[in-house]
Order: structure tokens, then sequence, then C-alpha cells
């Protein structure tokens, strides 16, 4: 049995709210929450002068020392994306990136991580979804048939733009476990950093995890404008 701290978080790629672009003030957030994996969206690499062409993730992995992977959801010639992220402390033994095309909307995608914990292979899925209804609908159908198409343990985690309760959360939570619901006190809203007032983001489990502690944190809201999710679980794998 292993315990495991898992860290959801949408960077809004390292600019907060007051204006400052600062990918340090990331970086101590999570080293200060001492994750072993971490979900990262709105995440620059080498995208434009809004975050000085910085290769964000390779920069925060190199700093954090861990292993990690990157899902682009935007591209902008070569080697200038934007999408989501991972960070490991366990090895990182497969990635695949899925572009969820749908509608007139901007582009958004699905990072699939195998992770090894203890030797045991398991999936962590991370994503960014739509704002626009239909599109999130066919998005979160998408997701949950990969999920479906796994037999290994799995964490889905992101900034999901869907309020507990819709009609896309009662989806998901048919097949996974919501870890807020299991083990969070209070609302568990998460934007916008300064008064958080709507609960986005998610970390979404399978059974072979149970959730110990969940906790929104709260100490450094001018980092990014949503505030991150953390949780710890032990696992019980078969």
């Amino acid at each position: 049995m292993s315990y495991i701290t898992i860290m959801s978080f949408n960077i809004h790629h390292g600019r907060g709210t007051d204006g400052v672009l600062n990918l340090q003030r990331i970086a101590d957030l999570i080293a200060a929450c001492d994750v072993d994996l971490a979900v990262l969206n709105e995440v620059d690499r080498n995208f434009s002068s809004r975050s000085d062409y910085i290769d964000q993730i390779d920069w925060l992995a190199h700093y954090l020392q861990m292993d990690y992977a990157f899902g682009p959801a935007v591209h902008r010639g070569e080697n200038r994306e934007f999408g989501n992220a991972v960070l490991s402390r366990y090895p990182i033994a497969d990635i695949q990136n899925y572009r969820l095309h749908y509608r007139l909307v901007e582009d958004r995608a699905l990072l699939d991580v195998t992770c090894l914990i203890d030797a045991q292979p398991i999936k962590l899925y991370a994503t960014h979804l739509s704002l626009d209804r239909i599109t999130h609908r066919r998005q979160t159908s998408f997701i949950l048939n990969k999920v479906k198409e796994t037999r290994l343990p799995v964490m889905l985690a992101g900034d999901w733009n869907m309020k507990p309760g819709s009609s896309p959360w009662c989806n998901v939570t048919r097949h996974l476990i919501d870890s807020w619901q299991e083990a969070g006190e209070g609302a568990g809203c998460t934007y916008p950093s300064y008064r958080p007032r709507a609960r986005l983001d998610y970390i979404f489990l399978s059974p072979a995890f149970r959730v110990v502690q969940a906790d929104v944190v709260k100490t450094l809201p001018e980092a990014s404008d949503h505030l991150p999710l953390v949780i710890k679980v032990y696992t019980h794998f078969q």
C-alpha cells in the first residue's frame, strides 16, 4: 500500500492575478504541497511572448526534479505549443495525446500518461474541457470511452469547466469517484482564486484509490486565476 499526493492546477501560463509572469511562484506552490503527481493546465511550451517563449513544463520539471509529460492542445508553428502537462515523481512508461477537435472553438486535448507506482502501471489522464456545452458533452464522451478501454487503475484530473451535479459530472461519476465528494469539506471552489465561487477543477479516481484528504490550497492566490486542488490517497491495487 502506498500513499500518494496528487494536484490538479490550472496555472494560467504562469501569469498571476497581479498581471505578473512568475513561474517560480508556481514551482514554489507545487514544492510546498510535496506532491507526487501534478496535473497542470494552460501550460506554454515556447508558445509566445506572453510567457517569454519558455518551455514551462521542462523548466518546472528540472527545478522540481520530477519526470514530466506534455500534451499540446494548440500548435503555433514548430515547437510553439499550449496545453496540458503532468509532473511525476514516479517513472513515466508511456505518453499519448489526443486532440479533441469539435466545433469552431478553442482546441482542447486529453493527455494520457502511464506511470509506474511500485511497479504497478496506472493511467493518469489530464484534460481541460471547453466552455461550449455541446463540445463539452462530446469531449466528455470521448474521455469516458478511453477510461472504459483500460483495465488499469485510473486518475482523471484537470479543469473541467463544469459544476458538480451537472449532466457531465453525473456521466463521469457513474464510472469514477469524485475525490472532493469523497473527502473534501465545504464547496471546494477553485475559481476565481481570490474569491472562489465555482468548482471547476477535479480529480476523479477508480476504486483502486481511496481518498483520505482533499484540500483547496489558498496560500498563494495571486499565482494563478485558479487555486490548486490537492488530494492524498492510498492505493490498494489487486
